[in-house]
């Protein structure tokens, strides 16, 4: 059951897109988040953000301007993968309550 619960932990999370806003802040980011982008020199990292201002993002150790950031992906909450999850551990609790009625 442990396993079933680790297994479809991940499900609950994925990469979204983020298409680029003519906003001052050209991303929908906010300290916190944590990105997958990649610049336009062919460079690509990942990182949990820790300051968003009008001119660049920041992680640890890393400032990267906005006009050189090619794409950028958001980690988020994926609605399919809750259920996908909720739906196991549900499935998992009743074999288990099953298992030891018997």
């Amino acid at each position: 059951m442990v396993l079933a619960i680790i297994c479809s932990s991940t499900a609950c999370t994925t990469w979204n897109n983020l298409h680029r806003e003519s906003s001052p802040i050209p991303y929908d980011v906010e300290v916190g988040d944590k990105v997958k982008l990649a610049t336009y020199d062919g460079q690509q990292h990942e990182f949990k953000v820790i300051d968003v201002t009008e001119d660049s993002i920041q992680g640890k150790g890393l400032e990267i301007p906005w006009e050189e950031v090619k794409w950028l992906e958001r980690r988020g909450l994926d609605k399919k993968g809750i259920g996908v999850t909720t739906a196991t551990i549900v499935a998992a609790l009743v074999a288990m309550a099953v298992g030891l009625s018997q």
